[in-house]
């Protein structure tokens, strides 16, 4: 008799635990909709449990968790919740200003392979991928001069699609030697100006010029 209690008492106390669970989760209105039964040898479908006042009652896991009822039973029918599945809506976990973290994360050193970051939305808080290469965008164009001698007073544009309107993002060389942001050049939406004046008197049919950047 007192082993029956005890085994309604810790059936009793994974209901409450699993009922606390669900009131966290994100269905916090109407119904679940209810699996089939647990079979011995595959994950999901509910356990069926007795409550102490001999309440016929039913647990099943869902959203992002799972079971699995053992194969071959030891001494009883076990089945194991584990963390890890499919989630079936938009699930949140509010931190409260705890600290929320993971241990035991191998150090990457593997050269040559595009992993991806795990990156938040800011207008959301939703998770997102993010691969390497999309995290700095870096691009170069090669311009060389074939008009004839443009002398002082004048300018000279350069086109460079998608280039970033900021002067600590662009980098304008003339054969080899930088030239001064914001006096040598401009930006402006897909362009770089030069500015030939006194600080760069002329430019010459056959010189380089190169822009780079990142974004």
């Amino acid at each position: 008799m007192k082993k029956r209690n005890l085994f309604k008492l810790a059936a009793l106390t994974a209901v409450f635990a699993l009922g606390s669970m669900f009131a966290n989760a994100q269905v916090v209105t109407g119904n679940i909709p209810v699996q089939n039964q647990a079979v011995m040898g595959q994950d999901s479908g509910y356990v069926k449990v007795i409550d102490n006042k001999g309440t016929v009652k039913y647990i099943q896991t869902a959203n992002g968790l799972t079971t699995f009822t053992n194969t071959a039973p030891s001494g009883g029918i076990v089945t194991t919740f584990q963390l890890g599945g499919t989630l079936n809506s938009n699930t949140y976990i509010d931190v409260n200003g705890k600290e929320f973290g993971l241990v035991g994360l191998d150090t990457i050193e593997t050269e040559g392979v595009n992993y991806e970051l795990v990156v938040t939305d800011p207008a959301t808080g939703n998770l997102r991928r993010l691969a390497f290469d999309g995290l700095i965008t870096a691009g170069r164009v090669v311009y060389p001069m074939t008009a004839d001698v443009i002398i002082i007073g004048a300018t000279h544009n350069i086109p460079v699609p998608g280039i970033p309107l900021a002067y600590e993002k662009v980098y304008v060389y003339r054969n080899g030697a930088k030239l001064l942001a914001s006096t040598d050049y401009i930006i402006s939406s897909n362009t770089v100006t030069l500015n030939i004046s006194t600080d760069l008197p002329a430019l010459y049919n056959g010189d380089i010029i190169e822009v780079h950047y990142v974004k």
